[in-house]
């Protein structure tokens, strides 16, 4: 999970910046920089500097790592589309190195063939039959 998607993404209009790798950081501090100055006010001056700081180191820590958590869903979600199909387009295709079917028949169901004590006589009239 070492790859940067956001430098792989080929689908960015023209003009569209990459995003800064450190922005969650920053506004993690940015915002626990506030919150520390809003309890800080209840000390004074000394209590204000002190929130501030402690809160700013508080909220780029958090930030950060919420943003490496996002970046690892990221990077797992894309994994599973390309392992699905999602990405290329071939979404229910069997991989190529699947095995070959048997006797390249279609299933009982899709035949219309019953298998176990099922009526499959079609119903004769507008009210169906109870199951």
């Amino acid at each position: 999970m070492t790859r940067d998607v956001a430098l792989d993404d080929d689908t960015r209009p023209a003009g569209v910046p990459v995003p800064w790798a450190g922005a969650p950081a920053a506004c993690g501090a940015v915002l626990g920089a506030l919150g520390g100055i809003a309890l800080g006010v209840l000390l004074g001056p000394a209590g204000i500097l002190v929130g501030g700081l402690l809160g700013a180191i508080g909220g780029a820590g958090i930030g950060d790592a919420l943003g490496k958590i996002q970046e690892h869903r990221t990077i797992h979600e894309e994994l599973v589309d390309e392992e699905l199909g999602v990405i290329d387009g071939n979404v229910g295709v069997a991989s190529p190195d699947q095995p070959p079917a048997w006797i390249g028949a279609y299933s009982a169901g899709s035949a219309g063939v019953a298998r176990g004590p099922f009526d499959i006589t079609p119903d004769s009239g507008p009210i169906p039959k109870a199951d």
